[in-house]
This record gives structure tokens, sequence and C-alpha cells, in this order.
């Protein structure tokens, strides 16, 4: 039996014999881990939730929204001017006509606007989303109706008081009744339901199936008393070259705004592809700082396991001595006590795993409960990291009181006794 096999069974050895210092020492690894685990998969999870979120609308579609001038579209001047309150009101639905027309690669589109009302019968109150979009919106969402009917494109231009429900709105407020035909209260105004959509759970943190899809029209006039919209989804025929189309909008929608170049611009267009590179961009970086992040308490634990082997080799001083006066030699003495370190690590990492998985299934149900599609996965990279960077920590840990020990004197290690 060589030396190497030789420290490693005296390293399992000794770190049986010191049961309690040895778990104590791999808790600090374990959670660093664990950590690592959860970041990584729930990372993981996310992006498939987000990218089957847009896959869903399909790579023929393409998205205006509002942009603020001088900034740009994926900018944080952008986001936290919107976050702030500032509103742009150029966007209307006649840019949604005007580009059906004037694009023939364009099929269809609906323009929508977000809002938030209390939703009312008999005694029965809820305060829920307001969606109002127009009727093409049936034509380009993937959702679909259980129920009844989505309102038309006339109804829409009529200013009619319809609204279809979501799932959760309509089982709140109708329990097992049927609601169709039935009448609801929007800011004291009385609107027919004539529909219900189809479960659809979370999508982009919105919760679908609580929401009250209404005439974006109605809503503009009779609720919000606003001209303007917020967003426009095309359907583009799906043999169209979607960039050209991109070029063709942004002219149109310059013209009718008056503005020149991006910076100017107070619209945003965006393709499918775009968003799923933009959501992939942001979410890798999120995903790269929270690993870092992680990886402080990994480092923590590496810190505790030099600690208890400094600890380790003070101890065991007459033991060091023992055993190079009996034959061992340096590298002997090197590599268990190497060895004991990277055992902790390993086992750390073994154990951090398990832990992580849990926490990523229990992670997952939750998210789940609240309707999100998250699936369950833990990457080969998290478990490899893991390994790799718990081995790492326990060779970089580890080297110092290992070489320690092995520098000892024997004659004076058994004095010190």
């Amino acid at each position: 039996m060589n030396s190497v096999s030789q420290s490693f069974i005296f390293a399992a050895r000794s770190l049986k014999a010191r049961k309690s210092r040895t778990a104590l020492t791999i808790l600090g690894v374990v959670i660093g881990i664990a950590a690592v685990i959860v970041v990584i998969s729930s990372g993981e999870g996310l992006r498939n939730m987000i990218m089957d979120q847009i896959d869903m609308f399909g790579a023929d579609n393409i998205e205006i929204e509002v942009k603020i001038p001088n900034t740009g579209k994926t900018s944080s001047e952008n986001a936290m001017g919107i976050a702030r309150g500032i509103t742009i009101t150029t966007l209307k639905d006649e840019d949604r006509e005007a580009i059906i027309k004037e694009i023939p690669e364009v099929i269809d589109g609906y323009s929508a606007v977000l809002g938030q009302e209390q939703v009312t019968i008999d005694e029965k109150r809820k305060r829920t989303i307001i969606f109002g979009c127009s009727g093409s919106l049936i034509n380009i969402d993937p959702g679909k109706i259980r129920n009844g009917r989505f309102f038309s494109e006339s109804e829409n231009d009529g200013l009619a008081q319809v609204v279809v429900l979501g799932s959760e709105v309509r089982e709140k407020l109708f329990g097992n009744n049927d609601p169709i035909g039935q009448a609801i209260k929007i800011k004291n105004q009385r609107f027919r339901v004539i529909g219900i959509m189809e479960s659809k759970g979370a999508a982009a943190f919105f919760n679908m199936d609580d929401m009250v899809y209404i005439p974006i029209k109605t809503l503009q006039k009779k609720i919000m008393g606003i001209e303007h919209t917020q967003m426009i989804m095309f359907k583009i025929d799906k043999d169209a070259d979607s960039e050209a189309v991109v070029r063709q909008m942004t002219q149109v929608m310059r013209d009718r705004h008056g503005t020149t170049d991006l910076n100017s611009d107070d619209f945003a267009i965006t393709t499918m592809e775009e968003a799923k590179e933009m959501v992939g961009v942001v979410l890798s970086a999120m995903q790269i700082l929270l690993v870092a992040l992680a990886g402080i308490s990994l480092i923590v634990g590496g810190v505790s396991i030099m600690n208890v082997a400094y600890v380790n080799v003070k101890e065991r001083t007459f033991e060091i001595g023992l055993k190079k006066a009996l034959g061992a030699k340096r590298k002997d003495i090197l590599f268990q006590f190497l060895w004991e370190s990277v055992l902790v690590s390993l086992l750390g990492a073994v154990v951090g795993i398990i832990v992580g998985a849990m926490m990523t299934a229990f992670i997952t149900q939750m998210a789940i409960s609240k309707g999100f599609a998250w699936t369950f996965t833990i990457p080969l990279s998290a478990v490899l990291i893991s390994v790799i960077f718990s081995s790492f920590v326990g060779i970089a840990f580890g080297y110092f009181p290992a070489k320690t020990a092995a520098k000892k004197d024997a004659i004076e290690s058994l004095l010190a006794r």
C-alpha cells in the first residue's frame, strides 16, 4: 500500500474519531454548497419558465412598447423612469391600425393597457388587474376561451361594457355558478360577463388567471380617462423577414411620431428572439452575482476548515512526533492532514448537494402552488461546480495547516506532550 493510500486511511480514521468536530466543520461547507445548488438550479428553473412563456407567443410576434426618449430600451434609465411614474402618452391604437394597413407582412395586432380596479357583485369584492385590449387579442394570444366568447372589434369600437373573466376572478365572484350573462361592477359601472378564459397560470410575474379582460377603448374612455396605450403586439407572417418588418415598423412609427433616431424615439420595438436574448443576459448576470455571493459562504466554510485543521495540528503534536519516530516521512504527514481537509470538503459537497436539491424542490413546489409553470431541475453544471469548488476549498485551506504539521520536528513533538 503506497503512502497516499495510507494517508487517506489515517485521515478517514482521524475524522471518524472526532465525529462532533468533523460534523460542525462539514456544516459550514454544506451551507455554501447548498446555496450554490439552490442559486444555479432555481435560476435555471426561472430561465426555463420565462423562455417557455416567451415561446408561447411564437417567434412570429413583435411588440411595440413605450420608451422614454433619449434612453435605451433596455437601459436602467428607461426602466427606472417608467417605474417612477413617467408616462409616455404618444403610443396610440391608431399606430396599430397604420402598421397593419401599411405593412403587408403584418397579419394582425392588438393594443393593450393595464390598470387595477375593484370588481364587485352584490357583497363580493375583489381588487384585480384590468387588462384592456383589442378584440384581436384572442387571435394572437395563446389563451383560449373556456365558456362563452371574447369581445369583438365592433364591441371595442362601440365602447361596449362587456368583460371576459380570468378563471380565478370567476371563482372568487361566482363560485360554482354560471357567470355568463351576469353583471359585475367596475368603478360603479355595470359590465356584462360574456366569457371565461381557460386557466393560464402566471406569465411575466402576472397571474393571468387573476385578470378581467375589457375592450381597450371602453377602459380608456369610461374608466381610466386616457387615450394612449402601453403596448401593441403584432403577429407577422411566419415566412416574413422579422428584421425587415422591424425596419418598416420603425419607419412608420417615426413618421407618425416625428422622431428621427433611436435616441429620440418614444417607442421600442422588440422581436421575441430579442426578448429571449435580453432575458437570458439579465438572468445570467443575476445568476453569476448570486453564485459569487453563495461562494462567499463556501469560503467562510473553508476558513472554518483551516481553523479546525490548525487546532488538530496543535492537539496532535505528540501523534505527529510518534509517527515520525516510527518512520513516517514529511509527505506522509502532509498528505494525511491534507486528506482530512479534502474529505471534509467532499463530504460537505455531497450533503450540500442533497440539501440544495431538497431546497430547490421546495422552491419549485412553492412556485407551482402560486401558478408559475416552474420545472424542477438540477443542472449537471451545478453539481460539477460544487464538487470542484469544494475540492479546491479543501486543498487551498487545508494545505497550510498540513504543511505546518509536516514541518514539526519528531523529538520536539514527542517532548511537547
